[in-house]
């Protein structure tokens, strides 16, 4: 909801001033930090869009404590995916927090908003637009934007991330980039957050494939034509 009505408020009479007020972790952690402002289309997530800059932002984690469990898990997934990619100190936080019933109390909460916050602004700092730095921010998300489309809402976005980051493990792992212990780590803290590693009944390799091929970063990570852009890892904590 927020995206699109930071695309309205940018639309409108050429731009109108907005707040944001999350009501979701994935939101209050991640999505509102952002200055893009987009919705999805059929071909592909995210590729109508604008950067417009709310106001402010007002978020209240008493709001977090209405949310369904399968909800907290999707906003958890980002907050997995910034540690793997930036703060791996935090990695003993995740191991001995994270509970597969998704049972947290608003302090906790609290502290997750704040770190996801914080990760975030700290690579935006000179990349606001997110198309330098801050593509480490996608991590994961390649693949998995293919999936959430071609799933059509049976899995939400952090849980459809959180299959996208497995992805692009094994893949690093293929190279030779990411060592045995490094992938499974990714296994380890995507299993404690209560999220299952398989891609719902009738995900096609073909389907996402072909979604692929639609991806909004292509332009912005160098590749060949016939060739899938991807953050991949070196190591955890090291993107590329």
């Amino acid at each position: 909801m927020g995206n699109i009505a930071g695309l309205l408020a940018a639309l409108l009479f050429r731009g109108i001033r907005f707040v944001h007020i999350p009501t979701s972790l994935i939101a209050m952690s991640d999505s509102v930090i952002s200055l893009k402002q987009a919705v999805n289309m059929p071909q592909g997530k995210n590729l109508m869009g604008c950067f417009h800059t709310p106001e402010a932002v007002f978020a209240d984690t008493a709001f977090l404590m209405t949310l369904p469990p399968q909800h907290l898990r999707s906003g958890l997934c980002e907050i997995i995916k910034n540690v793997l990619i930036l703060e791996t100190e935090n990695i003993p936080f995740l191991t001995s927090t994270l509970n597969t019933k998704a049972h947290y109390d608003e302090q906790t909460l609290a502290h997750i908003v704040q770190a996801g916050v914080l990760t975030k602004q700290k690579a935006m700092v000179n990349d606001k637009r997110e198309r330098h730095h801050a593509l480490i921010f996608e991590y994961g998300h390649t693949v998995g934007h293919a999936i959430e489309l071609s799933c059509n809402g049976r899995l939400t976005h952090g849980e459809s991330v959180a299959l996208g980051m497995i992805v692009a493990a094994e893949i690093s792992h293929a190279f030779g980039l990411l060592t045995s212990e490094a992938r499974d780590m990714h296994y380890r803290l995507i299993h404690l957050n209560g999220v299952d590693i398989k891609a719902p009944v009738g995900t096609t390799p073909e389907a996402i494939m072909q979604i692929l091929q639609s991806d909004n970063k292509r332009g912005y990570l160098h590749a060949k034509p016939n060739e899938i852009p991807m953050i991949l890892l070196k190591e955890l904590g090291v993107p590329l």
